[in-house]
């Protein structure tokens, strides 16, 4: 494990052997990936073959009173792990993805959108999908999108901001799962391997210019 100090955040690497690349990952209070679980994800993405940098921002708390600020701090976070990652290139390729839930799947979605040439996929857990509609048609990153099968509004509101992607994408909904927290039995389960699969087949190096 390699830990990391960055400017606004900080985390830590674990290199999976034969990465195709790297996947950001986010650790945000309150969020389903947040603490044990996040852990547990990210040893799955390991199984899939794939590098994970942790990233948790260190920006004041009161940056993160409302969604909105909070989406603003993980764009932050977002572009100066990439920005690292750039500068070592050794440890994935080139090839980023990014991981997120909620505000920071929000975030993951407008940073894919400003960096077509580096971010190749990216998987949205609940996503704050209305933080992000003004940028889904740029976004050329494979895309994820995981929502729960019983939460009805997020679900549709998912659906009708799919089309506005340009790239490779899917939204999935995930059985019995009622919230953003994909608490219910198994349901954590296959958001991880779902994230997996779709990671490790969509991360690939950006083409040479």
């Amino acid at each position: 494990m390699v830990l990391i100090d960055g400017a606004n955040w900080h985390g830590d690497l674990e290199q999976a052997a034969d990465a195709r690349g790297v996947v950001i990952v986010t650790d945000a209070p309150g969020s389903f990936i947040e603490g044990e679980r996040g852990i547990t994800l990210r040893r799955v993405l390991t199984g899939y073959g794939l590098s994970t940098l942790r990233i948790v921002l260190t920006l004041p708390t009161a940056q993160f009173a409302s969604p909105d600020a909070q989406r603003s701090g993980w764009v932050i976070g977002f572009d100066e792990a990439i920005d690292w990652i750039s500068a070592h290139e050794d440890i994935g390729a080139g090839a980023i993805g990014l991981l997120g839930a909620q505000a920071s799947a929000a975030a993951a979605l407008r940073v894919a959108a400003a960096h077509t040439d580096q971010v190749t996929a990216v998987v949205g857990c609940s996503a704050y999908i209305g933080q992000a509609l003004d940028v889904l048609a740029r976004v050329r990153a494979a895309t994820l999108l995981l929502v729960a099968a019983l939460d009805v509004e997020s679900l549709v509101a998912h659906r009708a901001a799919l089309s506005r992607l340009r790239g490779k994408r899917r939204l999935e909904s995930i059985p019995g799962a009622s919230g953003a927290q994909f608490s219910e039995p198994g349901a954590f389960d296959t958001v991880a391997h779902m994230a997996g699969s779709w990671l490790r087949d969509h991360l690939d190096p950006p083409p040479l210019h």
